[in-house]
């Protein structure tokens, strides 16, 4: 027996080569038992529900995500009126049913066979020959599922059919079989149902005792914004005067750009030099359409002091921030 290693010729019941003692009969690899695609079983109209029911979850842990997002955005910048605008809701709740609906059509379609609340619970959706149905085959399953799913018993037959097919499966032309004979699930999905879990008390909480919280905080810091836009603009009007004898009729004279959603107007009049802020609409009810003044003042050794007021801005919440 030649050595495949080493090419000595060793005799044939020689386990071990006599040259470089590389073994001779290895033992041959265990090849894993499959069963065959045909052999597997239909998926139950149970675990069909479940693995929708993991997709919805997942969908959700989303939106929570993004509405997690948008809470921190409207924290940064102070402008928290997008929150109870119905555009801006409509908008965000069109745009996650248009992501759900991407997300079962894609996956269910694709290579993979199936969503991840599928995959999770060992399930795959293919036509007949254990091919996948293809985007527009799968957009079609989705809508046929739509259509049908106020009409309950036509999700019932779906035990009863002789591959187990719902009507949306009938007419797409779609099986959903188990992948695998063994029922582990993936530990993804008790993961996503802990984490929902999880997320009601913390959604309870933010409703109750959260948000009273969050809102007072914008409106700190839009009034902040507010004032730090005032000193901006007192700069710029002091500078002019310092520079021409004079106070500026209007804001362009002084080469000082604002921009802000929380500030709708500023004014400067021409012959005090007060400057007066008018909040939006974007701004918090106790700052909404209210103004700010800045009154200047001359020290004695020529020097300009302005003060931070209001006349319609409850003086609580200008004592710690308009200085």
């Amino acid at each position: 027996m030649l050595c495949p290693n080493c090419s000595y010729n060793n005799p044939d019941n020689l386990r071990y080569c006599r040259n470089c003692d590389i073994d001779l009969q290895p033992e041959p690899a265990e090849t894993p038992i499959e069963v065959p695609a045909q052999e597997l079983p239909y998926a139950s109209l149970v675990s069909r529900l479940l693995a929708t029911f993991l997709d919805l979850l997942l969908i959700l842990a989303f939106a929570l995500i993004l509405m997690a997002l948008l809470l921190g955005v409207t924290i940064i910048t102070g402008v928290d009126s997008l929150l109870y605008d119905n555009f801006t809701l409509t908008t965000f709740m069109r745009a996650i049913a248009v992501i759900a609906a991407g997300y079962f059509v894609v996956l269910d379609g694709g290579s993979n066979k199936g969503t991840y609340g599928k995959r999770w619970l060992n399930l795959a959706v293919h036509n007949p020959l254990h091919e996948p149905i293809g985007i527009l085959r799968s957009l079609l399953r989705l809508l046929l599922k739509l259509a049908t799913l106020p009409l309950l018993p036509l999700l019932l037959i779906q035990p009863f059919t002789p591959h187990k097919q719902a009507l949306h499966d009938m007419v797409a032309g779609s099986v959903v079989t188990r992948t695998t004979t063994s029922k582990k699930v993936s530990v993804m999905a008790p993961l996503l149902v802990l984490f929902i879990a999880l997320m009601v008390p913390v959604t309870a909480l933010m409703a109750t005792a959260g948000i009273p919280f969050f809102l007072q905080y914008i409106q700190q810091v839009q009034l902040e914004k507010g004032i730090k836009i005032g000193h901006m603009v007192s700069a710029g009007v002091e500078r002019y005067y310092r520079a021409n004898g004079q106070v500026p009729a209007t804001l362009e004279e002084t080469h000082t750009p604002v921009k802000s959603p929380l500030i709708s107007a500023i004014a400067i009049n021409p012959k005090s030099g007060e400057i007066t802020l008018t909040f939006s609409s974007d701004a918090r009810k106790n700052l909404r359409d209210r103004h700010l003044l800045f009154t200047p003042s001359q020290t004695e050794d020529q020097g300009i002091v302005w003060r931070c007021h209001s006349n319609d801005i409850e003086n609580y919440l200008l004592t710690d921030v308009c200085n």
